[in-house]
């Protein structure tokens, strides 16, 4: 892997991106040349960076979770190089949690992966949803949803006075208080579901939330399938003593008309746009799509650190 790309998303986690950034780099024994930095000046930048790159056999996203998906979404954009770049993950931002899947968190932990150069194929979830100029494709690392989630909003104060478990909690119950369920219509690999929902969820990963969510038990990054969620509404007081102090933990998972099971496709059609969430960033609306890539990209991790 000899010719790499750094695409540095500078705002990131309220600019420690950057100080990052420029830290890493003054520690190296040569500082890496100007042509092979890119920085990132708004939403989507990232993608497009990695999608127009060519020749490189490495890149490194330096950011957060949105950062680093929007650079695996423009690595699989590129068809031009055969094999596509392998990608690698400085974290800067305030979840991390493609970092910490691939065994890349703290960040000096990311710094010896970097240096060690031991890829990994794993699994993503190719999502197609709609945006304001008709429909959009991103690939997911950790998940995908309609639904709920997309509207919880959690704040770096939240990180940093109450901390990542009960900060997260605070956030869901904020946004709880003004959910309106919509009503989804789910179709999967042969199965069929109608209700009105809180979400339905496609994920990739085990854990989500900075690792404070365990959010499907047992999923694997490599297994070729995804663990689907169903979790229908409840009254908002049923929601917050029941449903939701058991998501951090992942019982959520065995409450009464809750469906967790595993296929490779799911579409999701509601009455009403509903907001469509990819790992942490809201990304568009309903309809959308939620398929599996199986091995669809190569990162340099930690073998002993994957989840």
């Amino acid at each position: 892997m000899d010719k790499v790309l750094y695409i540095v998303n500078p705002a990131s986690n309220g600019g420690a991106g950057m100080k990052v950034w420029q830290r890493f780099n003054r520690q190296l024994p040569t500082p890496v040349p100007a042509q092979d930095v890119l920085f990132t000046d708004g939403p989507d930048h990232g993608s497009q960076l990695a999608s127009a790159a060519r020749g490189y056999d490495l890149i490194v996203a330096v950011g957060g979770d949105g950062t680093v998906g929007e650079v695996i979404s423009g690595i699989l954009a590129n068809q031009s190089d055969d094999p596509a770049p392998a990608l690698a993950v400085l974290p800067t931002g305030t979840g991390n949690d493609i970092a910490r899947q691939v065994g890349a968190y703290p960040l000096q932990k990311a710094i010896t992966v970097l240096q060690n150069k031991r890829p990994k194929f794993y699994d993503l979830i190719a999502v197609d949803c709609q945006g304001d100029d008709g429909p959009k494709r991103r690939y997911a690392f950790v998940y995908g949803t309609a639904g709920f989630s997309a509207v919880v909003k959690f704040s770096p104060w939240m990180k940093r006075y109450l901390g990542t478990t009960i900060g997260t909690y605070v956030a869901m119950i904020l946004a709880l208080l003004d959910f309106d369920p919509p009503k989804l219509t789910i179709t999967w690999d042969g199965g069929h579901y109608s209700g009105t929902l809180w979400m339905a969820i496609a994920a990739n990963c085990e854990y989500a939330g900075g690792a404070s969510i365990r959010l499907a038990p047992g999923a694997k990054t490599d297994d070729g399938v995804l663990d689907l969620l169903i979790i229908p509404a409840k009254s908002k007081p049923l929601m917050l003593a029941t449903l939701l102090p058991k998501i951090p933990n992942g019982r959520h998972v065995n409450e009464p008309g809750v469906q967790f099971f595993r296929g490779t496709t799911m579409t999701i059609e509601a009455d009403r746009p509903v907001l469509v969430e990819v790992d942490g960033d809201v990304f568009g609306r309903t309809p959308a799509t939620f398929k599996v890539c199986p091995k669809a990209l190569r990162v340099l991790s930690d073998w002993s650190d994957c989840r």
